[in-house]
């Protein structure tokens, strides 16, 4: 008995030892793999500061593989490539008004990084900085299919942007340059838009449900495409500048309307049940096929809107017209 007491205790003492072992073994390789994360770091910062953008690209790549082989170091790697945009992409203090037409990119480096952050492995973890492009100039740059959750665009011009089937949810783009800016698909749940530049601002079947989109007497969504977005609880703004926007088909029940610019806007089909257009300037405005029942009117101002008898006038208004 004495033996085998003797036997066991030798056999415990043996295990944790070796557990010992291989808990010391294991912790000098994590410190060997942080060691080797850390100088892979340290050099690719250092391309980022090379006058070769090819060598820069290669720094831009290696933090994005550094920022998925560490899950604690994706916090600097994206707030490294947030500043190489900022400092590689200043908006000028004055830059000529965007055209339709124009043949206008970022840099490659530029471009590169903004697509290295928008595949980011954790954009949803909101322990996590956000990715911050404030006053940048994006022009023409691509960033369809990104996941910029709550990324920062204030004050940056998008203009002839492509972010088609980007996700933004939460986003800032507060003061930002949106002139035929492509979002047709994009999720801009509760994102804030307030007093951005949309003219011509393309949103079709957009996810705009939360969103912030205009300002009192700020908002220009002048042009705007909004056909097919969802603007469930969306603020389209009182006294928003709507001039010749598309809003053909959308629901926009008990929506405020007051004093709104909405001449030669479409629409058609819209439902504006229960809205609120005291006040809104309605010239050429096409309510062909719209929904009106229980809206709020002003006396005579569909006078000068486009209607005919699939417009489906409130009870009052109709009343008051005869």
């Amino acid at each position: 008995m004495a033996g085998v007491f003797v036997t066991i205790a030798a056999l415990l003492y043996t295990n944790a030892a070796n557990r010992e072992t291989i808990n010391a073994a294991r912790a000098q390789q994590r410190l060997a793999e942080q060691g080797q994360i850390t100088d892979r770091f340290t050099k690719a910062i250092e391309h980022l500061g090379s006058r070769n953008q090819d060598v820069r690209l290669g720094g831009i790549y290696a933090l994005e593989r550094i920022m998925k082989d560490s899950r604690q170091d994706e916090p600097g790697v994206i707030e490294v490539l947030s500043a190489f945009v900022r400092e590689h992409a200043k908006l000028p203090p004055k830059l000529p008004p965007a055209r339709m037409g124009d043949d206008v990119r970022p840099a490659a480096d530029v471009q590169t990084a903004v697509t290295v952050l928008g595949r980011r492995p954790a954009p949803g973890d909101p322990a996590l900085p956000s990715v911050d492009f404030t006053g940048t100039n994006l022009r023409g740059a691509n960033l369809t299919g990104g996941d910029f959750s709550r990324a920062i665009f204030s004050r940056a011009d998008l203009s002839l942007a492509r972010l088609e089937d980007a996700k933004l949810v939460g986003a800032d783009l507060k003061f930002t340059n949106l002139y035929l800016t492509m979002f047709w698909r994009a999720d801009l749940s509760n994102a804030s838009l307030l007093f951005a530049d949309m003219d011509e601002t393309k949103l079709g079947r957009a996810i705009l449900r939360g969103a912030s989109l205009a300002d009192p007497e700020q908002a220009d969504l002048s042009e705007a495409d909004l056909r097919g977005a969802d603007v469930s609880g969306a603020n389209l703004g009182y006294a928003a500048t709507l001039h010749g926007a598309d809003l053909r088909g959308l629901d926009l029940s008990d929506e405020d309307f007051t004093d709104a610019q909405l001449s030669r806007a479409k629409l058609n089909g819209a439902n504006l049940t229960g809205a609120t257009l005291t006040g809104a300037e309605l010239g050429g405005t096409d309510l062909r096929g719209a929904n009106l029942t229980d809206a709020e009117l002003t006396a005579g101002s569909l006078d000068v809107a486009l209607t005919d008898a699939t417009t489906k006038l409130p009870v009052e208004y109709a009343a008051a017209t005869k």
